[in-house]
């Protein structure tokens, strides 16, 4: 959630007797999931100015006998070799081959551990000022159990440093503190901003109980797991009941949107705010929230997915989205029917369900209405929920790259499972709408129109593509609706439209079905994407 990638050294460590004793690939794969996360995190990925340093370490060399050594080392290059082929352009894996008793700090590879660990350390200078708030803010005068300010109290500690510090200076050295990793500084939606002096502290005694699982022994007090979907103010609080402010910490948990207020549950106690936390969903959606509605016509879907092999989308994300959507959508009135650890679904006149497939690598957006009338209502949705997406990627994963398709509507219509649903590239369409043929699936054996998968009327994907070359089905639908209005005025064009009609390419059949009728009304329809 606040890893600072860029600059940053990283051990990534593997068991080595797994990997020489026959279980290769699959722990191989399971070793890629770290360097696909620190690349995701690295928020000027395409600069390639600094790389994150990775260094492989092999663990349990003292179960590796001697005879064996030899191979296990063979084991450690060939990974590194991989790693390097897959991210060298991205991190700096570090060329050095460790095999280590990670239970003897003495090992004699632990010594060259070090020293490698030293050499990446970059010493760099700071402002005077960032260097003064480092050195001081430890001696600092508060609640050490709480080291959390709000703004107002964070410069009136800065101002014991230097008196003459102004507002907008302090705030552009806090922003490269920020970025450093030496403090938080936090836009505060509910009030005055909030700087947190120390990281490890929010991670180990705020994240911690809040997300860690049962076998973290350590804390006494965390947020119950027992299959729960909300959690009341009271419960959170407990948790938290040795801090000062558990106002403000609510505030928090609410900023980095690891829990946001419900409307309503079963289970809701009078005075109570209830929350649901997101990242502690453990139920996968039931197959029955997204099974045949022959009321529903419409279909469209969008598919965000990751580039390549070397991108992913942080842990994080899903939740963290599905707060940002929860709380959009219930502001716009429109407040989620269901949520489950890989999806949400709203059902107001058109029904969305957002969902992440399985390997967390991809998100679908799929929409259905009753009939042709709500085609707007469907693009417009489809187009808020991509706009968060990409808000909350930017904070999540900004170092992953990823690629937007167009999900069949055949595939959701037929309600092929939201995760086996095919999907085409918006190239692969506008190849078909040029040759004026329908999207063939190769796969498959389907064709589809591309109305059917594109909005008509609404998507401007076309328009931006092949501009006044493209067909009038896929003008505005609110400039259609301006053109007969001008039309029913100018009655005078009304003998003119076969002309008109074979410039702006509409077939002869359709103009025949104008003669003897009110020529606007039937121009509308017919160039409107709600008619069939």
């Amino acid at each position: 959630m606040i890893l600072r990638a860029d600059e940053a050294a990283f051990i990534v460590v593997f068991k080595i007797t797994d990997e020489i004793d026959g279980f290769r690939g699959t722990l191989t794969e399971k070793l890629l999931t770290w360097p696909r996360f620190i690349k995701s995190r690295i928020r000027d990925v395409q600069s390639r100015e600094s790389k994150p340093t990775v260094i492989l370490v092999a663990s349990g060399a003292d179960n590796v006998e001697e005879s064996r050594r030899h191979r296990a080392i063979k084991v450690v290059e060939d990974i590194r070799a991989e790693i390097h082929r897959m991210f060298g352009e991205y991190l700096n894996i570090v060329d050095d081959i460790f095999l280590l008793n990670c239970h003897d700090s003495q090992h004699k590879d632990m010594g060259r551990l070090r020293k490698c660990l030293s050499r990446t350390k970059q010493e760099e200078q700071i402002p005077n000022l960032c260097a003064k708030i480092v050195d001081n803010k430890n001696k600092w005068k508060i609640n050490k159990k709480f080291p959390i300010l709000y703004w107002a109290e964070y410069v009136e500690q800065v101002k014991r440093i230097d008196d003459l510090v102004d507002d907008d200076f302090l705030r552009t050295a806090t922003s490269y503190l920020d970025n450093m990793g030496e403090l938080l500084f936090i836009k505060n939606p509910y009030g005055d901003d909030i700087i947190i002096l120390n990281i490890q502290w929010l991670c180990s005694r705020v994240f911690g109980p809040m997300l860690a699982t049962d076998i973290f022994l350590q804390y006494s007090k965390k947020l119950p797991k027992n299959k729960k979907l909300y959690y009341s103010r009271r419960e959170i609080d407990e948790v938290f009941s040795d801090f000062a402010d558990t106002d403000l910490l609510s505030q928090l948990l609410k900023i980095f949107e690891l829990v946001f207020e419900a409307d309503h549950s079963p289970t809701e106690s009078v005075g109570d705010i209830m929350y649901i936390a997101p990242a502690l969903l453990d139920e996968d959606m039931p197959e029955s929230q997204w099974r045949m509605d022959p009321t529903k016509q419409i279909y469209f879907g969008r598919r965000i997915q990751c580039r390549d092999e070397t991108d992913s989308f942080s842990p994080g994300l899903f939740p963290r989205l599905q707060a940002r959507l929860y709380n959009h959508f219930r502001d716009l009135g429109q407040t989620p029917s269901g949520i489950w650890k890989n999806g949400i679904k709203v059902c107001h006149v058109v029904e969305c369900l957002v969902y992440m497939t399985r390997g967390w690598r991809a998100i679908h957006i799929c929409v259905r209405a009753k009939d042709e009338k709500y085609i707007g209502d469907c693009h417009n949705l489809m187009e808020k929920v991509f706009e968060d997406i990409e808000d909350v990627l930017e904070i999540c994963c900004p170092g992953s790259d990823i690629e937007s398709r167009v999900l069949s509507a055949h595939s959701l219509r037929t309600h092929i499972e939201p995760d086996e649903a095919k999907f085409y590239s918006v190239q692969k369409i506008l190849d078909a709408e040029v040759k004026g043929v329908n999207v063939y699936d190769e796969e498959g054996g389907e064709e589809e129109e591309t109305t059917d998968l594109l909005c008509a009327g609404y998507d401007p994907i076309v328009l931006r593509a092949r501009g006044y070359d493209c067909d009038v089905k896929w003008m505005k639908h609110e400039t259609l609706e301006k053109i007969c209005m001008i039309m029913d005025i100018k009655r005078e064009m009304a003998g003119d439209y076969g002309t008109m009609a074979d410039l702006m390419g509409i077939p002869p059949l359709k103009v025949r079905g104008w003669e003897g009728k009110s020529m606007s009304i039937m121009l509308c329809r017919s160039f409107s994407p709600h008619s069939s």
